[in-house]
C-alpha cells in the first residue's frame, strides 16, 4: 500500500498498525505496541480534551471570504475539514511544548502532559504534532502549487511561533523600561497567537476553488484578530474565573502579556511602578487586587481590547471594497466569533 493511502485512511491520528507501516522499519522489529504507549496515547490524550476548535472554524470562514461563491462546494468543505484538523494538530503541539517551557500545571481542565507522562514523552509528543500534520498534507490531493503554499505557510507560522516563545521564555518584562514593555508584549502576542490565527484564515483561502481577485488581506486581519483574542484571554487570566488554577500565571512568571502592556501604556510612571511592585509580591495577590480596584483596571483594559478588535474589523471590512456587499454574512460570523471569545472571559 502506498504511504499516501495509509495516511489518508488513518485520519488525523494514525492507528498503531498504520504508524508502524509509515515508519517502515527495515532492520528492527515492529514497535507499534511501544509507540502506542509512548506517543499515540499522550497525543490522543491532549487531542481528546474539550476544545472549541476555534481555529478550524476560521479555516471555513477564510474560504468563504476568499471564494466568489456564497457557500462552500463539497470539495471545499472537505478540504476545509482537513485543513481544520491540520491547524488543530499544530495548535495542540504548541500547547504541549508551551506548557513545558512555562511549567504550567493544567491544560484544558486536566494535568499538563509533562506532569502526566513526564517531560521527555510530552516534549516528543508535542514536537511530533508539529511534523505529523505536514505529512498529512500529502494526502489532500492538492495541486503542486497549493501543496507548496500550504507547506510554506505552515513552516513560516512555526518559525514565528518559536520566535514568540523565545520572547516569552527569555524575557522578564517587569525589568524592561516602561516605554518598551508594550511593544515587546504586542510582538509576542502577534508571533504566538496572531500567526496561528492568520494561518487558519490563509489555509481557508487556499481551499477556495474560485477565489476573488484581488484576494483580501487575511494575514494582517488574522494577526490583529489573534492579538485581540489574546487580550481577552490575558484579562481572563487576571480574573481567574474560567481557569482558576492558571490565574496570574503570566504575571507570576513575568511573561509578556496584555495586562502588563496595558498597564505600561496607560498609567503614569508612579502608578505603573506600584503595579510592578504588586506583581512581584504574587502569589500574594492582596496588593495587586487593591491596585486593580483602585485603578478600575479590568473595565479599562476590556474597553481598550474591544476598541482594538473593532478597529481590526473596520480596517479589514474596508479593504474588501466592492466584495464587501457579498460577504456581509461571513463578516457577521467573524464578529460573532470574536464576541463569543471575548464574552467567554468576561
Amino acid at each position: 500500500m502506498e504511504q499516501s493511502n495509509i495516511l489518508l485512511e488513518s485520519g488525523p491520528i494514525p492507528s498503531v498498525a498504520m504508524l508502524d507501516q509509515v515508519i517502515d522499519l527495515k532492520f528492527g522489529a515492529p514497535v507499534d505496541g511501544w509507540l502506542e504507549e509512548t506517543l499515540l496515547t499522550p497525543v490522543s490524550d491532549i487531542l481528546g480534551r474539550p476544545s472549541k476548535r476555534f481555529r478550524s472554524k476560521l479555516v471555513h470562514l477564510g474560504c468563504l471570504l476568499t471564494s466568489q461563491l456564497s457557500d462552500l462546494t463539497d470539495a471545499e468543505h472537505e478540504l476545509c475539514l482537513r485543513f481544520g484538523d491540520l491547524i488543530e494538530l499544530l495548535h495542540a503541539g504548541s500547547l504541549v511544548v508551551d506548557d513545558i517551557e512555562d511549567q504550567s500545571q493544567v491544560r484544558r481542565g486536566q494535568p499538563a502532559l509533562h506532569l502526566k507522562y513526564g517531560t521527555p514523552i510530552a516534549l516528543n509528543a508535542g514536537n511530533w504534532l508539529y511534523f505529523w500534520p505536514l505529512m498529512l498534507v500529502a494526502t489532500m490531493r492538492l495541486t503542486p502549487e497549493k501543496e507548496l503554499k500550504v507547506q510554506r505557510h505552515c513552516h513560516c507560522m512555526m518559525v514565528k511561533l518559536h520566535c514568540g516563545q523565545a520572547l516569552d521564555s527569555g524575557l522578564t518584562v517587569d525589568t524592561l523600561p516602561q516605554d518598551k514593555a508594550p511593544g515587546v508584549c504586542l510582538a509576542s502576542m502577534e508571533l504566538k497567537t496572531g500567526a496561528l490565527i492568520a494561518l487558519a484564515l490563509s489555509l481557508g483561502s487556499i481551499a477556495a476553488e474560485s477565489p476573488v481577485k484581488p484576494l483580501p488581506d487575511l494575514d494582517e486581519f488574522g494577526r490583529g484578530f489573534g492579538i485581540a483574542l489574546q487580550m481577552f484571554d490575558d484579562i481572563g487570566n487576571l480574573q481567574g474565573r474560567k481557569e482558576p488554577e492558571k490565574r496570574y500565571e503570566d504575571l507570576i512568571e513575568r511573561r509578556p502579556c496584555w495586562v502588563l502592556a496595558f498597564a505600561a501604556q496607560n498609567f503614569p510612571r508612579n502608578i505603573y511602578r506600584s503595579f510592578i511592585e504588586a506583581v512581584r509580591l504574587l502569589p500574594d495577590d492582596g496588593p495587586l487586587q487593591n491596585w486593580i480596584a483602585e485603578q478600575d483596571f479590568l473595565s479599562k483594559a476590556r474597553r481598550d481590547a474591544l476598541k482594538f478588535l473593532e478597529r481590526i474589523y473596520q480596517r479589514f471590512e474596508s479593504s474588501l471594497g466592492p466584495e464587501r456587499r457579498n460577504k456581509v454574512g461571513v463578516l457577521e460570523q467573524l464578529r460573532l466569533l470574536g464576541q463569543e471569545v471575548s464574552n467567554s472571559y468576561h
